[in-house]
């Protein structure tokens, strides 16, 4: 490879995974669920996708603002597998594939993946190479 190239690099992205959260939904949404859970299957799924708290933020009127500029760990879009190829596809990545958990192209992915995030439907991870 030529030194400076950007050839050949792998990029993995590990989201949660839009898939088995809408299934938990249904299933809680259809009967699998109890009166005495916390919240509504609505509730949870909202609380799952990670989308922005309905309520407005308590406090003075400086850290309100703040929390509404800060606003950037809530989730705006979601993916699963599918969609997450196929972008990845359309952006003129190569080998675009979902990967297992520990399973990749990139030396020492079990130092920095995190079990909690991926496994028992909670993410999908996807890799892809810069042609």
């Amino acid at each position: 490879m030529q030194k400076g190239s950007q050839t050949g690099r792998v990029i993995r992205l590990v989201v949660p995974d839009l898939h088995s959260i809408v299934l938990d939904y249904l299933e809680r949404k259809n009967g699998n669920s109890t009166p005495a859970e916390k919240a509504s299957a609505a509730d949870q799924l909202n609380e799952r996708l990670s989308y922005r708290n309905p309520a407005p933020p308590n406090g003075n009127a400086a850290f309100r603002l703040y929390a509404t500029w800060k606003d950037f760990h809530s989730h705006k879009w979601m993916y699963d597998s599918e969609s997450l190829i196929r972008y990845l596809s359309l952006a003129g990545f190569k080998g675009v594939a979902e990967q297992e958990f520990y399973r990749s192209d990139i030396p020492g992915v079990e130092e920095v993946e995190e079990e909690e995030r991926v496994l028992n439907g909670a993410g999908v991870c996807v890799e892809a190479k810069k042609p």
